[in-house]
């Protein structure tokens, strides 16, 4: 049985959009149908992660799926349903195809997704790290001047430019992380630069160190959505806020809502 509704401000702002702009017609809902399908990208970090409940069924955790949970809980006229790709350019392809309404594959705030898809709000941030075999502490550059530095293939190049000493490196692209390993490993190059679902697989398989780099912006993460699904992107942006709401109080808004009798 779906849960009860939480009476939204933004229910209200979106009634009055609709009744002040007869004269366009607006793209079909994507939720008319009473299922949001998001697809998911299983990066074995913070943003999503697959587990098993008791039953032996997947789950999944992390802070996309918990935005949607919010979504699921407080819209009573819509279910989540989850999609798995295996990797960022599948997951584009479904949404292009209309096979899945929201993209949630810890995309980065970038233009090229701007021009042809809607954006959400900023619901993460893409961190980087730093693998060495030196120590665990070291989270800078600082100890690699005149070094060479892997580069995993996956980290924009925007994010790489403005890290603290990367001009003091020199740096080698790598797309396979195993051999990165192996590389910092056997000393052909110091230490590697990689996104946080890289590290885990470099921590799974080697004896090496990883840091969250310091010395770095943290690119904004962002879900993706068809152009002109104005309602699902409001739905989307308060669940995000909501989101971040209970982060910061330290409360379950589902359990919330539940323990003072909703369904």
């Amino acid at each position: 049985m779906k849960k009860r509704t939480l009476i939204l401000p933004i229910l209200a702002a979106m009634t009055l959009a609709a009744c002040g702009n007869k004269q366009q017609a607006a793209a079909p809902s994507v939720l008319d149908d009473g299922v949001l399908t998001v697809g998911l990208l299983d990066t074995e970090d913070r943003s999503c992660y697959s587990a098993k409940a008791e039953d032996g069924t997947a789950i999944y955790k992390g802070w996309e799926p918990d935005v949607f949970k919010l979504l699921d809980h407080f819209n009573e006229d819509v279910t989540v349903e989850y999609t798995m790709a295996q990797d960022r350019e599948e997951l584009l392809n479904l949404l292009d195809n209309g096979s899945i309404d929201v993209a949630a594959g810890a995309f980065t705030r970038l233009e090229a997704y701007d021009t042809q898809y809607a954006m959400s709000d900023d619901y993460g941030y893409g961190s980087i790290y730093l693998i060495n075999s030196r120590n665990g502490y070291l989270d800078t550059l600082a100890a690699f001047e005149d070094g060479i530095i892997g580069v995993s293939a996956l980290l924009p190049a925007s994010d790489t430019a403005s890290i603290t000493g990367i001009d003091k490196v020199v740096q080698n692209a790598y797309s396979d992380m195993s051999l990165m390993a192996s590389d910092i490993s056997n000393e052909v190059i110091n230490a590697g630069l990689c996104t946080e679902s890289e590290m885990v697989e470099i921590m799974n398989s080697s004896d090496l160190r990883a840091a969250e780099l310091r010395t770095t912006p943290q690119t904004a993460l962002v879900f993706l959505m068809p152009k002109g699904q104005d309602y699902l992107q409001r739905w989307v942006n308060w669940a995000i806020d909501r989101h971040f709401y209970d982060m910061e109080t330290g409360t379950d808004s589902t359990a919330e809502a539940a323990s003072q009798g909703g369904n």
